[in-house]
């Protein structure tokens, strides 16, 4: 019998914070129902929280990460 993953809220809890924070446990629920392992789970799982802390890390706003922010004026 395959073994799916099926994470506890208590051990999502720590990870849902920052921005993405609210969206972990429906991401976790989603790979639930899609039927991933848990290896495979928990690396999804932690791949996010990874990028929410990144992103909190280097403090970017919404509006720094706005497509008009990407591109500087090269005008001379």
């Amino acid at each position: 019998m395959m073994v799916h993953f099926d994470p506890k809220a208590e051990e999502l809890r720590h990870l849902q914070v920052g921005p993405l924070g609210p969206h972990v446990e429906s991401f976790a629920a989603l790979l639930s129902r899609q039927g991933y392992c848990p290896e495979n789970g928990w690396q999804k799982i932690r791949l996010v929280a990874d990028l929410n802390r990144e992103r909190r890390s280097l403090q970017l706003s919404r509006r720094k990460c706005a497509p008009s922010n990407w591109m500087h004026s090269t005008a001379a």
